[in-house]
């Protein structure tokens, strides 16, 4: 039991981190605009790593079972996640003005 916590519990301390590391990324409309736009994609990035950890437990899952069911929902799970977590303009701009 205590072989399975570690690498559950790590998971979910890197996630925190990431979130943490995430949220305290804020525009300054003093900077250049290049600056506030490395920014929010150093923040889109983190984010979307963030976000990638969901898929882990479906991959877990297929390893032990080796169901293609689980691949299937993995596959559509990190196509939704692309699709919905895309940066464009708008969101800059919300980020921005945010």
């Amino acid at each position: 039991m205590a072989g399975t916590f570690a690498p559950g519990g790590l998971l979910l301390l890197v996630g925190v981190l990431v979130y943490l590391v995430s949220s305290q990324i804020k525009p300054n409309l003093r900077r250049p605009a290049t600056e506030n736009l490395r920014l929010y994609q150093s923040r889109i990035f983190l984010r979307n790593s963030l976000l990638g950890l969901t898929g882990l437990p479906p991959l877990v899952t297929f390893t032990i079972t080796k169901s293609p069911i689980d691949l299937v929902f993995f596959g559509c799970l990190l196509l939704t996640l692309c699709a919905v977590m895309a940066p464009s303009a708008k969101t800059y701009q919300r980020w921005l003005i945010g």
